[in-house]
């Protein structure tokens, strides 16, 4: 009856980081004895040659997944992936299973070694391959969408998000070298002369091992620019040398086709065979997913509008953020308190969550068609119900629950619930103007033009302000931590809220001016042109509610800072506005 105990709705969660790629050590392979070329030993190595191609596809899928997966853990805290049940849908779920036809149908092609079931097993192949790409373009799409959401949230993330490619496109580049390494140090007896390919496979040895060598690099954080700078030397020069490596790969497998001509398989001709081996190393590497406004790309009018579903779901999650400070102190004090009834306040907290789930699905709907009206409608009232469900949590009446529990607890506990409330607000304001940057953050990708590298200086100039609140807010929440709870410390705390409610107006003022530079990315006739604006134009209405601050000038006490009598006022108000503010 009092709250305790309720069962809040569950919200998703991101991803633990998995466990840390590793690339293990290559052994070396002696040159094995010829085999004379027949009809039995052509068809064993046109089907090894082939199988690499399988082998590599997969395994390359199945690193991205762990990079998705690493991606997603390392974005920040507050982070919840809006298309995590797309992307379990589209990748993850058909990636479980995927080769065992494949593997049986081998199988059996190896037992009969004839034309019937050859043409089976290939015929297979060719769909798995076609299955295998149809996933790796899944996964492409959500990376791209991960790093956008890491590029948005901060320097850090972003930074780390590219460090996180280039490692697993490494480990990528390696494990096809160990692949290919491994089948060709055997494979290579199928050709005339073995022995004479030895430098070209001590090509492909000494590539693995450059890999191998910045792979490790790799796995160290970038602490400085110099360190990022030597991260890309390596790799480009593992790179190189992995180029060159593959000259040797193809003269090795050309050099089998060309012993085994008169012998070619009718269910695979080495032609095609020679193809499926440079497919097996080819691939798209993984920094070319960072995603980019190409030269000349205009960005349309339905990207105007899945931003602006994107600016509202980034300011669910600040506002989530938020909520959940105000609900730790609330039930911070209900252990304290006996008798502590706070079950308007704990039923609205659990009513937004729901609101959130119900927000989310209906936002990834409609940006994944934003010309579908019912979508759109669905879009719309989700919104709506999400601001009710936010205006119900501010009608809790959270500041007199608060000041009701805090009034019955004795002089020091109550010190201590002013000094905490206060911590609590600034930790609320810090938030609020670390996702109003993050807001601004989301356009960055739109804002980056063509191959000269030019940059918005109107939008630089007001991220470089906003980067600097944020530095300055978090700054002012540690120091705020570390303070000892001694006398004076309330006065001090009530200073640092009114600098950081000032600094949260000049945000939001900096953030508004955002709207005449985004217009000119996009065509003049855009439909629901205000849209943007909107969410600003919310953001700034809900600001001013926040002019009232903790304590004026002639509430702060002369001498007794314990006294309830003279002025305690918790967040209240100011916290619920503040999450509204950042939420509508």
């Amino acid at each position: 009856p009092n709250g305790a105990g309720a069962v809040l709705p569950e919200l998703p969660k991101e991803p633990d980081a998995p466990p840390a790629p590793t690339v293990a050590d290559l052994v070396v392979i002696p040159t094995p004895a010829a085999v004379p070329a027949a009809d039995a030993s052509c068809k064993e190595a046109a089907l090894k040659l082939h199988h690499t191609k399988k082998q590599s596809i997969v395994k390359h899928l199945g690193i991205k997944l762990e990079l998705i997966k690493h991606l997603r853990s390392s974005v920040g805290s507050g982070f919840l992936y809006p298309d995590s049940d797309l992307l379990t849908n589209e990748t993850v779920a058909p990636f479980a299973g995927l080769e065992g036809t494949y593997d049986n149908l081998k199988a059996a092609y190896e037992a009969a070694w004839d034309v019937g079931a050859g043409g089976l097993f290939f015929t297979e192949s060719e769909q798995l391959v076609a299955r295998v790409n149809d996933l790796k373009t899944a996964a492409d799409r959500h990376i791209k969408s991960i790093l956008y959401w890491s590029n948005a949230w901060s320097a850090k993330s972003a930074h780390d998000a590219i460090r996180l490619l280039m490692l697993y496109d490494m480990q990528s580049t390696a494990e096809r070298l160990r692949l290919l390494y491994t089948t060709l140090g055997d494979a290579v007896k199928y050709a005339a002369g073995p022995a004479d390919y030895n430098d070209d496979r001590t090509s492909i040895f000494t590539a693995f091992g450059d890999v191998q060598e910045a792979f490790t690099y790799m796995t160290a954080s970038f602490s400085s620019p110099h360190r990022t700078a030597l991260a890309f030397a390596k790799v480009l020069s593992a790179k190189q040398r992995a180029g060159l490596a593959f000259q040797g790969i193809k003269r090795i497998s050309r050099a089998i086709s060309e012993s085994c001509r008169g012998h070619d398989p009718a269910e695979r001709n080495f032609a095609t065979v020679l193809t499926d081996v440079e497919d097996a190393f080819l691939v798209a590497d993984f920094v070319s997913l960072v995603p980019r406004r190409d030269t000349g790309q205009q960005v349309t009018a339905t990207d105007w509008l899945k931003t602006e579903a994107l600016l509202r779901y980034i300011s669910a999650l600040g506002y989530l953020s938020v909520a959940e400070l105000c609900n730790n102190h609330v039930t911070s004090l209900a252990g304290q308190v006996q008798g502590f009834d706070h079950t308007a306040f704990t039923t609205a907290y659990s009513n937004l969550r729901e609101r959130f789930l119900a927000f989310t699905v209906a936002m990834v709907a409609y940006r994944a068609d934003v010309a579908n009206a019912g979508l759109k409608t669905a879009y719309d009232n989700a919104v709506t119900e999400i601001v009710e469900a936010a205006r119900d949590l501010l009608n809790t009446n959270y500041e007199d629950i608060i000041k009701s529990a805090v009034s019955s607890l004795d002089e020091t506990a109550k010190s201590n619930s002013e000094v905490h409330a206060l911590n609590v607000d600034i930790a609320v304001a810090t938030t609020t103007i670390t996702y109003v940057s993050r807001f601004a953050a989301m356009y960055r990708v739109d804002l980056i033009v063509d191959a000269n590298g030019s940059v918005n200086m109107d939008y630089e100039s007001i991220m470089e302000d906003l980067n600097r609140h944020v530095k300055v807010a978090s700054e002012t929440f540690v120091r705020a931590q570390t303070l000892a709870n001694s006398e004076g410390i309330r006065e001090v705390l009530v200073a640092m809220n009114r600098g950081i409610h000032e600094m949260m107006d000049q945000v939001f003022n900096s953030a508004a001016l955002l709207d005449t530079t985004i217009r000119t990315l996009y065509p003049n006739a855009v439909a629901d042109a205000a849209k943007h604006l909107t969410v600003q134009q919310d953001m700034q209405i809900m600001t001013k509610s926040m002019s009232h601050h903790l304590f004026t000038p002639s509430e702060l006490p002369e001498s007794d800072s314990t006294s309830m009598e003279s002025g305690f006022a918790v967040p209240g108000v100011l916290l619920i506005s503040c999450a509204l503010l950042i939420f509508l």
